[in-house]
């Protein structure tokens, strides 16, 4: 059955194409950045065609690249029938609210299932002695952040932690084509602290040039955060990262798949309306479990993974929290 399944996720990805026409096309999958470099593009959207195929809901492709969870929540918003990934945490975030530059335009989408696979929160900065995210929010006045696109689940979390941490409110952005470029950027400056959520592949490119830019990973953990995301323990191929024998250790949230909201007024078609409210009920009625994708990478990288609760997550946020105080006693000539 498994081999039939990776056949079938293999044939959709090899046919995976995009509609001339996204606005009138009603059954598009919306991932993420262009065909064999995003996880979302290459990996999730495929397998999610083939779930929907075995529920009788055929004929649907990749809607083609898009900026990220924001754009895609947009996308979704203003095509109902249509389905995409994302975070979780934003998309939590945002619904119900209104979309910038669209004047009484609200996020409108149904949340199907909302952990289909994990992302992790990074921050990188050249300085060795940046140990906790502490030490960065302490800092921010003197330091810029690198990240993903204004419409990115980069940026996006970037903003859901200047709503937690004010201090990072004044630091400037600079926004990067990808996790990357990102790195590139921050090896090149050292005044600067990059930011991105990524999958945690632990042979991840991303982290073969943190090494090479010899970065520093900074663990993005604090007790304001953890009703938003959970700690996790991640492997990392590349010994470089864990050549001190310490695994890295950071902020994780989930990827969500969604498709349109039923009330929306955009809906205006009956057979449309029917659609979508087929779609909500048989993908509803799928096992969760059945959207994580299924290849030995991907058991590599949920295999590796590990919760970090109790006295080790107590101890990371306490440290956490201890360098921040130190930073702004100084800063306040303490």
């Amino acid at each position: 059955m498994k081999k039939t399944l990776l056949a079938a996720v293999a044939l959709a990805a090899m046919a995976i194409s995009v509609h001339a026409d996204t606005s009138t096309n009603p059954k598009l999958v919306w991932g993420g950045g262009k065909q064999g470099a995003s996880a979302y593009t290459d990996v999730y959207v495929p397998h999610i065609m083939v779930q929907l195929e075995a529920k009788r809901l055929s004929g649907y492709s990749w809607g083609g690249v898009s900026d990220g969870t924001i754009a895609n929540a947009e996308k979704v918003t203003e095509n109902p029938t249509h389905l995409a990934v994302g975070q979780l945490d934003l998309l939590k975030d945002i619904q119900g609210k209104p979309i910038p530059g669209k004047e009484g335009v609200n996020y409108q989408f149904t949340i199907l299932k909302d952990n289909i696979g994990p992302e992790c929160l990074y921050a990188v900065i050249k300085n060795k002695n940046y140990t906790t995210f502490g030490d960065v929010i302490g800092t921010s006045w003197d330091l810029s952040v690198v990240t993903g696109g204004t419409k990115s689940g980069s940026f996006g979390t970037w903003n859901v932690l200047r709503g937690v941490f004010p201090d990072l409110k004044d630091m400037a952005v600079e926004h990067a084509a990808d996790a990357m470029d990102v790195v590139k950027k921050v090896g090149a400056e050292p005044g600067k602290v990059g930011f991105f959520v990524m999958r945690p592949d632990p042979s991840s490119k991303v982290f073969e040039a943190i090494v090479e830019q010899d970065l520093t990973l900074v663990p993005v953990v604090a007790f304001e955060l953890e009703s938003r995301y959970t700690v996790q323990e991640l492997k990392v191929a590349y010994g470089g990262l864990l050549s001190s024998g310490k695994s890295l250790v950071t902020s994780c949230t989930s990827v969500a798949l969604i498709t349109g909201d039923p009330a929306n007024a955009a809906l205006a078609d009956a057979n449309l309306k029917k659609r979508l409210n087929a779609t909500i009920e048989r993908v509803s009625a799928i096992d969760a479990g059945a959207f994580v994708p299924d290849t030995s990478s991907w058991r590599d990288m949920l295999d590796s993974m590990k919760s970090v609760t109790g006295a080790k997550a107590q101890e990371l946020k306490e440290a956490s929290k201890r360098k921040l105080e130190e930073a702004l006693k100084k800063v306040q000539g303490g």
